[in-house]
């Protein structure tokens, strides 16, 4: 199981669940996650450029 506990109010701080829109986090907020009882396995196609989508779409932004 995982505990986090957000300390400090911060006006970027979101918590986000499989790419949905997020929610504001303030100061107190508990977030709890635990491993779910069945395995999921995930595949990936052997030629995706899926780093490439996601830059391209503006969700991943090069230093």
């Amino acid at each position: 199981d995982l505990r986090i506990l957000v300390l400090d109010a911060a006006p970027d701080v979101y918590l986000t669940q499989d790419g949905q829109t997020g929610v504001v986090l303030a100061a107190g907020d508990n977030i709890f996650a635990s491993r779910a009882e069945n395995r999921l396995n995930l595949i990936r196609p052997l030629h995706s450029q899926y780093a490439h989508k996601l830059k391209s779409k503006g969700f991943v932004r090069e230093s």
